[in-house]
């Protein structure tokens, strides 16, 4: 099965348990041989990340300001 997972945060970014559980359901199903993708916001941390179904394209809005 292919699936897409769209996420605000996606681990090295998180602010809670969300972005935690989601990468272990990612993981979790790529086991299983799911094809996986992942559209999430940019990131500083995972700049250096080779994470070649992750795409950090999305922005977060202000009010979710990690800085």
């Amino acid at each position: 099965m292919r699936v897409l997972v769209i996420s605000n945060l996606y681990p090295p970014e998180f602010l809670g348990g969300y972005e935690l559980g989601c990468e272990q359901m990612v993981e979790q199903l790529r086991s299983y041989g799911h094809e996986v993708r992942v559209v999430t916001s940019t990131s500083p941390l995972a700049a250096s990340l080779h994470e070649p179904d992750v795409e950090r394209t999305l922005e977060l809005a202000p009010i979710y300001s990690l800085e």
